[in-house]
């Protein structure tokens, strides 16, 4: 078959393509000769003895995979080409290359404090008991790593005051404050008013003038007797 229309005798291009039949690799296909750009199509169409080579169709960037079926070619992206070594990094194979995010460290506990250390390449948490202060005066605040705050009871009898003294003493029993004994204010001077102040304590009162104040003299008329301004 004439491909150039010049005659099969003595033809030396019979494709027509520039490319002698002599080095031609199909002198009868005017598409492939030397020199061709390679398409994807099955076919050695610049006769370099490769058919579809993935580097014809590279993308270049290195993190892909290029590929030529025969009829379309994928760049297929590979995270794993992208791998730093890194713990402290997120690799990625993105459209313009390799990309390396810093690592979600957060472990989503409230009292740890979270971190990539890039000298040692680890992730941390470290527990801050701080962080889990409860304001329960009979408990521990403690940060455990990959739980949280835990509060677990105190020694039983600490004391735990609740800023009260009229209700006495309070001591820790079992992780609760326990309330203690009412405070004592009587003074046995019957000429005072004896009372508690949340936050005073115990106040003494001088008691109006005229106020009966038996002395527990019986020899003495008690009920009559009255206090005189001091």
């Amino acid at each position: 078959m004439d491909q150039d229309a010049a005659g099969d005798v003595c033809d030396l291009d019979d494709d027509g393509d520039l490319d002698p039949d002599a080095t031609d690799c199909a002198p009868m296909d005017a598409t492939v000769r030397h020199g061709a750009t390679e398409a994807c199509n099955g076919k050695d169409d610049d006769c370099d003895q490769a058919i579809d080579p993935a580097t014809a169709f590279s993308d270049a960037i290195a993190c892909t995979v290029d590929v030529c079926d025969g009829q379309t070619v994928t760049h297929t992206p590979s995270d794993a080409a992208c791998d730093d070594g890194k713990a402290c990094t997120v690799d990625a194979c993105a459209k313009t290359g390799c990309t390396h995010a810093p690592v979600n460290v957060d472990d989503g506990l409230s009292c740890t404090t979270d971190a990539c250390d890039p000298v040692t390449d680890a992730v941390t948490h470290v527990p801050v008991d701080a962080l889990c202060a409860d304001a329960g005066p009979c408990t521990l605040d403690v940060c455990v790593e990959g739980v949280g705050c835990t509060h677990p009871a105190s020694a039983d009898g600490l004391p735990c005051a609740d800023g009260n003294p009229c209700n006495g003493d309070e001591l820790c029993q079992f992780g609760t404050c326990a309330p203690g004994g009412a405070l004592a204010c009587a003074d046995a001077d019957p000429c005072t008013a004896d009372a508690c102040d949340p936050k005073l304590g115990c106040v003494h009162s001088v008691a109006a003038p005229g106020t009966p104040c038996d002395d527990g003299d019986a020899c003495t008329d008690g009920d009559s007797r009255s206090v005189t301004a001091r």
